[in-house]
């Protein structure tokens, strides 16, 4: 079985936490989708909720699921007019995420890639403060701890 065949499994949270949180501007149709279907969310690996009035805050993605592939996967999960039963929404949820994962690779990481990214450093013994008491402050390229990964 290829990996793009293998079904959904209800009670699957494998997410991983977003190195910044992503904000989705939903209107009101879409809000009301959002709370149809946030039941399901935090099975598949989902941790979001409504911050603002229409803003839905994204902290947690399922596993697989790359950054910039969200938004695009968000909206095609709204743009069905309406989920009849949880079946119905699973076998939606399925098809886009088969579309997601054979588009291309990996191009974002995981918040605690990051952090053990920043511990790998400070073992290396770069400072963390200056002689004179101030904190350092190290840049990196974001190209480059993508290519870390």
């Amino acid at each position: 079985v290829s990996e793009n065949t293998k079904p959904v499994k209800k009670g699957n949270t494998n997410g991983h936490a977003l190195l910044f949180s992503l904000e989705y501007h939903m209107n009101e149709i879409e809000k009301n989708k959002y709370k149809s279907i946030k039941k399901y969310l935090p099975e598949l690996g989902f941790d979001m909720k409504i911050a603002h009035e229409n803003v839905l805050r994204i902290d947690m993605v399922p596993e697989g699921l790359k950054e910039t592939q969200v938004m695009k996967f968000l909206e095609n999960l709204f743009e069905v007019l309406e989920y009849k039963t949880e079946e119905e929404f699973m076998q939606y949820y399925q098809n886009q995420w088969h579309k997601m994962q054979s588009k291309s690779r990996f191009d974002f990481i995981y918040k605690k890639d990051a952090e053990q990214l920043i511990k790998d450093f400070t073992t290396l013994g770069f400072p963390e403060f200056l002689p004179n008491g101030k904190r350092c402050f190290y840049e990196v390229p974001f190209n480059d701890i993508k290519n870390k990964f």
